[in-house]
């Protein structure tokens, strides 16, 4: 209603600029809140048609070198088209620059497995190799290096679909622990 009577003053060549700027804030706040639900939604509605993703491997935790087989299965009424199966390994180290602190992601490594599209009703089986010499799972106050076997996709070959299951990547070969 405020900010039809401020088009309308507008209009009439007399503008209102206090009530203009005071509509300002309310109305950034209502387009962030359209827009964050316009997401939601979509979101909703690409979990909707996917249904349930799941994702099994032979072994765990893993090892560097070693070779694992695993079965992606998807029970909702939609095929995921472009889809695609990936053994990521990600390092973050977190820093301090005077009083502010960043955390810096990279991908360190990224195997790919194969997968038919569309996805099959049935489970689909795929092949992982961890490379050799990769580093191990680690957690500490300011670093981290973290493994997931990771799916993604589309949903009616438009709207994209992601999901990730983190997996742990023991230390490998003469490891004396």
């Amino acid at each position: 209603m405020f900010v039809w009577q401020a088009v309308l003053a507008v209009q009439r060549g007399q503008p209102e600029w206090f009530l203009m700027v005071f509509l300002i804030p309310f109305v950034l706040i209502g387009l962030v809140l359209v827009v964050v639900g316009v997401v939601a939604a979509g979101a909703w509605v690409v979990a909707m048609l996917t249904g349930q993703v799941t994702v099994e491997v032979d072994a765990h935790p893993f090892e560097p070198g070693g070779t694992y087989h695993g079965r992606v299965a998807q029970l909702g009424p939609c095929r995921l088209r472009k889809v695609g199966v990936a053994l990521v390994c990600t390092e973050a180290a977190t820093y301090q620059a005077g009083t502010t602190q960043s955390t810096e992601r990279c991908e360190a490594a990224k195997e790919l497995a194969e997968l038919p599209e569309p996805l099959p009703a049935a489970p689909t089986d795929f092949t992982l190799r961890v490379p050799a010499g990769a580093m191990h799972s680690f957690e500490a106050k300011k670093n981290s290096v973290t493994w997931k076997v990771t799916v993604w996709g589309r949903v009616l070959g438009v709207l994209p679909y992601g999901r990730g299951f983190e997996v742990v990547v023991r230390p490998g070969g003469g490891y004396a622990g």
